[in-house]
């Protein structure tokens, strides 16, 4: 089950999030801070838990972002951070968290989601690499090529081309350069 987070669940969203991504190659082990980081700065637009046998074992954060081109400042969302209990992965957990917020985004008419992540899985969502797109993020030392794109509004492409992706500010330091 699927369904947006409560208060009750805060902790368990927490102690869920650090246990996924302790081993994690991409994450940098402070992703349970970063939710309580976004949520005290006001930056969460959605909050979803995944509910199985009575405990969340899923949780999805979207947040506000831009892209910004010479010519326009997009808003859009930001996937992330996104967590599955090591003992429920590989399970459909994470997919159906992904697109309940796709869904959603997409009725609201929100014009892109963005997500840092892995290619092989990320993709399979419609999500594009950013830099097809001449899109890139500001954080320092973040490779490039784990950003991508995904269009909710065929119209907005050619108005984020080129542009400059930057997260919420509960993320840090971004374009410092």
């Amino acid at each position: 089950m699927i369904r947006p987070e409560q208060i009750s669940d805060i902790e368990g969203i927490r102690e869920l999030t650090k246990a996924a991504f302790a081993a994690s190659e991409f994450g940098h082990n402070g992703e349970a801070d970063l939710i309580e980081n976004i949520r005290d700065a006001g930056g969460n637009l959605l909050s979803l838990v995944a509910e199985a046998e009575g405990k969340v074992v899923g949780h999805i954060l979207f947040s506000p972002l831009t892209i910004e081109t010479d010519a326009a400042t997009i808003e859009g969302v930001g996937l992330g951070p996104m967590s599955v209990a090591p003992e429920f992965q590989k399970r459909g957990i994470g997919g159906a968290l992904i697109q309940y917020g796709l869904n959603y985004f997409a009725e609201v008419r929100v014009p892109f989601v963005v997500v840092f992540g892995h290619a092989a899985y990320y993709q399979r969502f419609g999500f594009l690499p950013a830099a097809e797109r001449g899109c890139s993020h500001g954080f320092f030392g973040m490779p490039q090529d784990l950003l991508f794109v995904h269009l909710l509004e065929s119209s907005v492409e050619s108005k984020i081309t080129n542009g400059r992706v930057t997260y919420h500010e509960a993320f840090g330091p971004q374009w410092t350069e």
